[in-house]
């Protein structure tokens, strides 16, 4: 007698969210870890908020929108989002509290604004070494006492920003947003800037 055996290959569907572009190297390289890691394991699928090159606070809340209609239609077994606006964007009004769990990944500092850890998200956040750094630059200045923050305009530059003003001031160190001061000293760096003045 012969049995014949049919193997079904269950896969999960899973969605993966980056809050940045295809060619954005931070991105890619998650995708590409998310990739080797679920081959075999989950259908993935992937959506590209874009907001690195589209900073329009508009341009933020209608395509996370249009991601989370898309994701609700796929009804995925998990959703992966990486980076603060696909947390602030589309997890927080759309997946927080809802029946999808929800991991996130390089989310900067801290997840306390976005309410996470919830009933369906986890994760991981990302955290810079900061006062090694600046005690670094300390040493290497000697007699320095005011540092230039130059970064670009977004989220996650915002957090990071906080983060270097906060270990500054406990070192003694005053530190200055290089956006804050844009124009106003046509570019010129620290040696003009207001003595004391924190970001």
């Amino acid at each position: 007698m012969i049995f014949g055996v049919t193997y079904k290959a269950f896969a999960w569907t899973c969605v993966y969210v980056s809050s940045y572009h295809k060619g954005y190297a931070w991105s890619d390289g998650i995708e590409r870890a998310l990739r080797d890691e679920l081959e075999g394991h989950c259908d993935l699928i992937q959506f590209n908020m874009d907001t690195k090159r589209n900073k329009d606070e508009l341009y933020k809340i209608k395509k996370s929108r249009e991601i989370a209609h898309k994701i609700k239609q796929i009804k995925p077994d998990v959703l992966i989002v990486s980076d603060d606006n696909a947390a602030k964007y589309l997890i927080v009004p759309y997946f927080r509290g809802g029946k999808i769990p929800v991991v996130f990944s390089g989310i900067n500092w801290t997840v306390k604004e976005y309410g996470f850890p919830a009933s369906n998200v986890t994760g991981m956040i990302e955290v810079a070494p900061v006062s090694p750094m600046l005690e670094w630059a300390r040493k290497l200045t000697q007699q320095g006492k005011k540092g230039l923050y130059i970064g670009a305009n977004t989220l996650t530059e915002t957090k990071f920003l906080k983060q270097v003003v906060k270990v500054s001031a406990g070192i003694g160190w005053y530190g200055y947003d290089r956006r804050r001061y844009a124009g106003r000293y046509n570019g010129s760096l620290a040696k003009s800037l207001p003595t004391g003045n924190r970001c």
